[in-house]
């Protein structure tokens, strides 16, 4: 028979821990669920969270709620193991760090719901995959932050904060994509056709390939902006502007 372990911190409730923190780690059909939602709920881990070390685990941060790692997400540890994290709208994840969110040798899945993901304490760089629903935030928090695992799904993405977000897989989300704050740049051109891009006062969108990449509208300060191309403004070496071109 499985055991299932379900624990809620909410409406409040704050748990802090100095060492790593394990969900479902034993084999054999053992599952764990941690969920953290309410206004000032918060679960803090001082090491590394293994996420479905052995068994089958979720952790999910809900409205309100905020999870803290000083150390690496490690989803799916083990073989045997499947961790699953979801941020879910309102709910905030604040982790940086080299592979700081990373998928062991079992099976892994990161879906980011619509809440806020902040990088803090270090760079953050992860070649997890994650699912977007919803319009999700990266908060770059002065730093920079580089998603080398793909971005899918039907929401979008908002980077804010100073600092630069780097997206430098083949990504497939169809959402919109926001440059709130700071510099967001995109290796590769896979911004959805049927999607638009809205870049806030005082930040980049570097584009870091060459080509040309498809988008639905694209407005500056809330202006939308002609249809046409968009290329770097001459000379090359100033890479802060652009120019319009109409179509022919």
């Amino acid at each position: 028979m499985a055991a299932r372990v379900r624990s809620r911190w909410q409406n409040g409730a704050q748990v802090s821990t100095p060492s790593s923190l394990a969900v479902a780690v034993l084999p054999g059909g053992t599952s764990g669920f941690a969920s953290v939602t309410g206004a000032g709920s918060a679960l803090s881990v001082g090491s590394t969270m293994l996420i479905g070390y052995n068994g089958s685990g979720g952790v999910t941060v809900g409205a309100g709620g905020t999870i803290t790692s000083s150390a690496q997400m490690l989803l799916g540890s083990e073989r045997s193991g499947t961790g699953e994290f979801t941020l879910g709208p309102g709910g905030t994840l604040n982790i940086g760090g080299a592979a700081g969110i990373a998928k062991g040798n079992g099976a892994g899945r990161f879906n980011c719901s619509g809440g806020l993901l902040k990088v803090t304490g270090s760079d953050l760089t992860t070649s997890m995959p994650m699912t977007l629903t919803n319009l999700s935030l990266v908060d770059t928090s002065g730093v920079t932050a580089t998603f080398n695992g793909a971005l899918s799904g039907a929401g979008g993405l908002a980077k804010t904060g100073a600092g630069t977000l780097t997206l430098a897989a083949a990504n497939s989300y169809s959402g919109a994509t926001q440059v709130i704050a700071g510099t967001l740049a995109v290796n590769l051109p896979t911004l959805a056709d049927d999607a638009d891009v809205a870049l806030g006062t005082g930040t980049t969108l570097h584009l870091a390939f060459t080509g040309t990449d498809t988008i639905r509208r694209f407005t500056i300060n809330g202006l939308l902006q002609a249809t046409g191309t968009w290329v770097p403004s001459a000379p090359r070496d100033e890479p802060d502007g652009a120019d319009h071109r109409a179509d022919s």
